[in-house]
């Protein structure tokens, strides 16, 4: 069932998503809450290295530029970027005739990989720098670069080649520093625009510019009128996200239009999380003990009963996804059937003391058998 109405500004609520420690008692080496993080660049190189182009010089005619660019020119100059990305020039024409082919299957939804045989963990590398639990991750289109949130309320910037931060302002209660007031719950990064988004406790949707980094939020939305849990972007590049809240809804916003879009309800209790993979078809998991697939052109979805309150989802093909409850379960789940295809229980437990462990993180390597969960124990599993 969908509202076509706008929804009101939403109040930004107070109750709180998590609990802090006391002030100067954060995790960390001596770090309190009301203690900023530090960037590990100045001021003074932020301003000279992000936002600009080819030979130090700042970036401000690319907006313009853009604008003014019509769909014939926009296709060429994308076109030109995949070919220089792929290696065109260097390699052989049918190479990169193949390579396309495989790209173009890909983009069609035609190709589903399989990982799981083949599938070797390298090193771990560890990063410092919120004060608080981590909460989401976003990465970049190339890999190099990530974003994360935490219960701190800031959002950072990794390089994770150097390991270097930069901070997205965000604190506790503070209202007027340009970021989060309440935790980071959400981050996603919308395919081909220089954008991040980002949910939190405080009701809204940010966005920021990675051209201003360390800056605050360049724009918010507002409409939902509790906690928003997750955000998603639409693949394909049609620069609209997905967000979902505590408030039971599924909201559409246009980043182009910088708009609310449309509304839609279905689950009866606070929604969870949220994944996509194609386009127009997101999927929902909440506190009803329901997966929801939406197909939200016709205002319509799917409902998928739980044994327990959904935490986590993940959408693994055009058909196929996973989720994960607070009762420890792990469900694999198909559009065609009501009924998990497979279920294992217990998954992060404990086998010796069969001690449930609820599973609070998924993720995939998309159109593949390959999935990755996380455990309230602090186990990532593959």
């Amino acid at each position: 069932m969908s509202s076509k109405r706008k929804a009101p500004g939403g109040s930004q609520s107070k109750k709180q998503n998590g609990s802090f420690p006391p002030k100067g008692k954060g995790k960390g080496k001596g770090l309190g809450l009301d203690e900023e993080i530090e960037s590990d660049i100045d001021s003074d190189e932020i301003g000279s290295d992000v936002g600009r182009g080819k030979g130090g010089r700042p970036d401000e005619d690319s907006d313009e530029n853009d604008f003014f660019e019509t769909p014939a020119e926009k296709k060429v100059r994308l076109a030109k970027e995949h070919l220089q990305k792929i290696g065109a020039g260097e390699e052989d024409d049918d190479e990169v005739a193949a390579r396309l082919q495989r790209d173009a299957d890909l983009y069609a939804k035609k190709v589903h990989f399989s990982l799981g045989d083949e599938l070797r963990l390298g090193t771990p590398s560890f990063h410092r720098g919120h004060k608080l639990t981590p909460t989401c991750i976003a990465l970049s289109e190339d890999g190099r670069t990530a974003w994360t949130g935490g219960k701190d309320c800031a959002i950072l910037q990794w390089d994770l080649e150097t390991g270097r931060k930069i901070v997205f302002p965000g604190a506790r209660n503070d209202f007027t520093g340009g970021g989060h007031f309440r935790p980071v719950l959400s981050l996603t990064k919308p395919e081909g625009s220089h954008l991040i988004c980002s949910g939190g406790g405080d009701s809204l949707v940010r966005m920021w510019d990675t051209r201003q980094a360390g800056r605050g939020c360049v724009d918010s939305f507002k409409g939902h009128s509790e906690a928003v849990t997750g955000v998603v972007s639409e693949p394909g590049g049609t620069q609209q996200i997905f967000s979902c809240s505590s408030d039971k809804s599924l909201k559409v916003w246009s980043l182009s239009m910088r708009a609310y879009i449309d509304s839609h309800f279905g689950h009866t209790s606070g929604v969870n999380d949220m994944s996509i993979l194609v386009r127009d078809r997101p999927v929902t998991v909440g506190d009803d003990r329901t997966a929801r697939m939406w197909k939200v052109s016709a205002e319509t979805h799917l409902v998928f009963p739980q044994t327990a309150n959904g935490d986590c989802c993940t959408v693994l093909t055009g058909t196929v996804f996973a989720s994960g409850c607070l009762d420890g379960s792990l469900s694999l789940w198909s559009h065609s059937q009501r009924k998990p295809l497979a279920v294992v229980q217990n998954a992060h437990g404990d086998e010796e003391s069969s001690r449930y462990t609820g599973v609070c993180s998924l993720s995939c390597v998309p159109f593949s058998d390959v999935m990755f969960s996380g455990g309230a124990s602090g186990v990532i599993k593959a």
